[in-house]
């Protein structure tokens, strides 16, 4: 079940590079090493970390909003 979450998880993450031309996720850990290394400050990474958190969360939630199939109630 955990095997197939984390490829559920990197089909989506793949599907939204390919779509947008780069993973959230990718651009998030791109701003947490200018933070860490100093280039930008916590205010500057909350300002740019946000939007990308948001698109991210609306596109998976557009992604999984039909339940799964084979679920039993």
């Amino acid at each position: 079940m955990a095997e197939r979450n984390v490829q559920q998880a990197q089909q989506a993450r793949d599907e939204l590079r390919r779509v947008v031309g780069f993973s959230a996720a990718d651009e998030i850990e791109k701003l947490d090493r200018l933070k860490k290394a100093g280039s930008i400050s916590d205010a500057e990474f909350i300002a740019l970390v946000t939007p990308l958190a948001n698109a991210s969360s609306c596109w998976l939630i557009d992604s999984f909003s039909s339940p799964p199939t084979g679920v039993v109630k």
